[in-house]
């Protein structure tokens, strides 16, 4: 065999490896997803909740951070 087939065939494995398990913790997510109180579930609504209350407290920074993305 050719090395140049042997690398070729080589990368064509790692990205192969790499589509898997990116497509396998896809996966992990969406199975965790639907449990209540999963810990995924209370991670997302913690930073949900710090975000939501980081608003709150610099509002007119974020208005003056909107306006000037449309211009």
């Amino acid at each position: 065999m050719f090395s140049t087939n042997a690398i070729d065939h080589y990368q064509y494995y790692l990205t192969r490896q790499a589509e898997l398990e990116a497509i396998a913790q896809n996966n992990r997510i969406i199975a965790m997803l639907p449990r209540k109180g999963s810990r995924l579930r209370k991670n997302f609504g913690s930073m949900l909740i710090a975000l939501g209350e980081k608003l709150a407290q610099q509002p007119e920074k974020d208005i003056q951070l909107a306006f000037s993305l449309r211009q």
